[in-house]
């Protein structure tokens, strides 16, 4: 395992949190490792055995193509921080996706968060570009009609989200994407409208002005091809490192265990639950 560690610095009066995965990844084992009973049942009749994937696909964006395990990371993490809060997200690139496949409330907004993050070539060490507010770009590069408009061809969609199963549906737009970004905005409900409002006005936003005392915002970027990697920050008024250091513990102690014990798992049911004690990721429905 690669035990996930973050690193804080203070920004002015914004505490920051970073959590760059430079190999983007955290398991050495994992479930499509050879070796696995599991995938060897895969591998004899996918057709017959394949539904727990598609099960796990739903309810966790858990797929063998792009994150693996690491999207369990993500997934408890960032919902652990935000989950007593009003959930905001805007997706770069690829809302046009999520619009044509989910029906989610949504209001049209000027400015987006960039953070770059890639590997470089010739170091292959991580490079963080955090160029904050900058103009929305989705209206430009969307292919749907609503976005061809003059009125939002220079908007993003900010995206209201009440439930872990919607945040897991927009994890989901990205499989397959070389870098998928995605804002988060963690903030309490009476600072709703003026989240909208700051990010549909001409001036450039400020984070602070947008978190008030107790919000929280988080950029998560999932690199998929060669040159990206994982990376995810969190800022915040207040200083999370507690909780974040019992997240950490969680989490390591729950790679660490899963790790040794996904070579032995049999079928998708045993999965499902090694999941729910490694990562308390509880929201998963019963797999019959």
């Amino acid at each position: 395992m690669r035990p996930i560690n973050f690193k804080e610095i203070q920004v002015n009066d914004l505490w920051v949190y970073e959590l760059i995965a430079t190999q983007n990844k955290w398991f050495d084992r994992t479930l499509w490792s050879n070796n696995t009973k599991l995938y060897k049942k895969l591998l004899e009749d996918y057709e017959i055995n394949s539904s727990g994937f598609d099960y796990l696909f739903d309810n966790l964006s858990y797929n063998n193509s792009t994150h693996e395990e690491n999207i369990f990371i993500y997934e408890k993490i960032i919902w652990s921080l935000l989950s007593d809060k009003d959930v905001y997200i805007i997706i770069r690139f690829k809302a046009d996706s999520f619009l044509n496949m989910y029906n989610l409330p949504f209001e049209y907004i000027k400015w987006e968060y960039n953070v770059k993050s890639i590997l470089n070539k010739s170091s292959s060490l991580p490079e963080i570009l955090d160029l904050e507010f900058q103009p929305a770009i989705t209206g430009k590069i969307s292919s749907i009609s609503t976005f061809s408009s003059s009125e939002n061809s220079n908007k993003t969609p900010l995206f209201r989200i009440g439930s872990f199963v919607d945040f897991v549906n927009i994890l989901k737009c990205g499989i397959g994407d070389d870098n998928y970004s995605i804002n988060i905005f963690g903030i309490e409900s009476d600072d709703s409208s003026k989240l909208s409002n700051i990010l549909n006005s001409n001036k450039k936003p400020n984070l602070d002005e947008i978190l008030g005392k107790d919000g929280i915002f988080i950029n998560l970027n999932l690199g998929s091809d060669e040159g990206y990697i994982d990376h995810l920050i969190i800022k915040s008024k207040i200083k999370l490192l507690n909780q974040i250091s019992v997240l950490t513990k969680i989490i390591n102690f729950g790679i660490n265990n899963y790790e040794n014990e996904i070579e032995n798992i049999a079928s998708f049911k045993d999965l499902v639950q090694l999941i729910d004690e490694c990562f308390e990721l509880k929201i998963l429905p019963t797999l019959n």
